[in-house]
């Protein structure tokens, strides 16, 4: 999903300089063009899958004469991340907030648990065991503050988490 930036640039031969940038996965043979030959020398390449690819810039001199350099690229899944939001962070007692599980990154089926406790106190409450359901909804029962996790767990049994804290008023 990032691009990497390839900064070209040469010695030798005659000045102004031209850059041309292709790429391909490394398992395959056909090239991509990012960029003919022109004089911009800072060129974006966003790969499409998590897999290794293949860079070659190519530069040409005033004199029509070329070189080239390829050079590979890793490209790997983005990180596990928890990525979840909570609707408000005060409510009024008696008044619910609603807790949207999400993550990105992760293997497989990711799963959400859902927890909170009043800020004072070490012993969590279950609002969500893992599910692959989403949206929880909590109503708290005490005019204090209050902390919630949401723990989002892969295929892989990896977990991560994020907290959010809750203030109820009166």
């Amino acid at each position: 999903g990032n691009s990497a930036t390839v900064t070209a640039s040469a010695t030798g031969g005659k000045a102004p300089y031209q850059y041309a940038v292709y790429y391909k996965k490394s398992s395959n043979t056909a090239w991509s063009k990012v960029q003919d030959y022109s004089t911009n020398a800072k060129i974006s390449v966003k790969p499409s899958a998590a897999v290794p690819y293949d860079v070659l810039v190519k530069v040409k001199d005033s004199k029509g004469n070329i070189v080239r350099t390829t050079f590979n690229l890793k490209v790997e899944k983005a990180g596990f991340t928890n990525t979840s939001k909570l609707s408000a962070e005060s409510i009024k007692l008696g008044s619910s907030v609603t807790v949207t599980a999400s993550s990105t990154g992760g293997s497989g089926t990711v799963k959400y648990g859902v927890y909170y406790k009043k800020e004072s106190k070490d012993t969590w409450t279950t609002a969500q065991s893992y599910s692959t359901t989403k949206t929880v909804t909590i109503k708290p029962g005490a005019v204090v503050t209050y902390d919630i996790c949401v723990k989002a767990k892969d295929s892989s049994d990896k977990i991560v988490k994020k907290y959010f804290q809750l203030k109820v008023t009166k």
